[in-house]
């Protein structure tokens, strides 16, 4: 299915609040001359981009947002992102790597382990800044929840 849609299609969905069940973001052929090339990841509305650096070994997120959303683009590294339902069911792995995208709804817990360093951008659905982020995701330990301790 995801590769019959594409990045504007996906991203459409999203700011129309049809979030796609798809976790991977469609990545359009880039637009190439004899100065490089020009990638598109996200065609939409955003509240904020956010460029991120994760140190192998270690862990990002492990928690939900309410309302909010974010999109990843991977620079350099590698990411296994895990996501379930709020109550831990129907937990799914993946793993992404450069130049791939994926996507977090609002109302799936999830986390980020960082299998190598990573450098990634964040797509934004709200203007976050170091003052209001944690305002907006629910902090929540994802490992119990998907161990069926919460």
């Amino acid at each position: 299915w995801i590769e019959m849609m594409d990045n504007k299609t996906y991203v459409d969905l999203v700011n129309a609040g049809e979030y796609p069940s798809e976790v991977q973001v469609p990545i359009d052929a880039p637009f190439v001359d004899e100065r490089g090339e020009i990638t598109n990841i996200w065609l939409g509305n955003s509240g904020s981009v956010t460029v991120i650096t994760s140190k192998k070994g270690t862990d990002r997120a492990n928690h939900w947002h309410s309302g909010d959303f974010h999109s990843s683009h991977i620079i350099s590294g590698k990411i296994k992102y895990t996501e379930s339902e709020i109550d831990g069911s129907n937990k799914q792995e993946f793993i992404f790597g450069p130049g791939e995208s994926f996507f977090s709804p609002p109302m799936k817990a999830h986390r980020m382990d960082f299998l190598e360093d990573t450098v990634f951008v964040t797509v934004n659905g709200i203007a976050k800044n170091h003052a209001n982020y944690e305002n907006s995701v629910v902090r929540t330990d994802v490992l119990k929840c998907w161990m069926g301790n919460i």
